[in-house]
């Protein structure tokens, strides 16, 4: 292949112009940059609405409040921190933590309810961004499947409360159906 350099210095300005221009338009939307004074912060339920086929998973926000290491949290909310005097606490997910989440999960939040609570995730933000989408559907799935034999779904946030992913079911254990809904465009170190 023969590589044709301009002879004078404007065709070397015109060339550069030309590929400048050809590469701006080509640019995706996505990498275009909207001045901070646009900037709008988007409810969880549109998000949801958005990413997630039904089931959909709960439209709260995660209370970064009941984090808190020094905090208690009310009762029936657990979290990874919550130590019970009468036996195992459900759900019981401090080995599926130790096997699955390693140094990835930081801290979890379970509020119970009688027909199935859910289970909010905080994960490690650097962790979780060096991981490909295989990687996190593993996480999402290993994770989903124990709480679901508590009657739990699964979301995932980062810790400014932003969020990541879901594992939702409806019906019973033996019947239900469960969804994943997890971004597929996020690629590894991007997020």
């Amino acid at each position: 292949m023969k590589i044709v350099k301009p002879k004078s210095q404007t065709a070397n300005w015109l060339l550069s112009l030309l590929i400048l221009s050809v590469g701006a338009s080509v640019a995706p939307a996505a990498l275009t940059q909207t001045p901070a004074t646009e900037f709008e912060e988007i409810p969880l339920a549109q998000i949801i609405q958005r990413q997630c086929a039904a089931p959909l998973p709960a439209t709260e926000p995660l209370d970064l409040n009941l984090l808190d290491a020094a905090s208690v949290p009310p009762a029936p909310i657990i979290t990874r921190n919550t130590i019970s005097q009468q036996g195992i606490t459900n759900p019981s997910l401090w080995w599926a933590a130790e096997q699955f989440g390693g140094k990835l999960l930081d801290n979890w939040l379970a509020y119970p309810a009688a027909d199935g609570g859910r289970v909010d995730l905080v994960v490690n933000r650097q962790f979780w961004s060096l991981l490909n989408y295989l990687e996190r559907y593993q996480f999402l799935n290993e994770f989903g499947l124990v709480a679901q034999d508590y009657r739990y779904n699964i979301r995932v946030f980062n810790p400014q409360g932003a969020f990541l992913a879901a594992y939702t079911c409806t019906g019973e254990s033996a019947s239900s159906v469960c969804r994943i809904c997890l971004d597929s465009t996020v690629r590894a170190g991007g997020n």
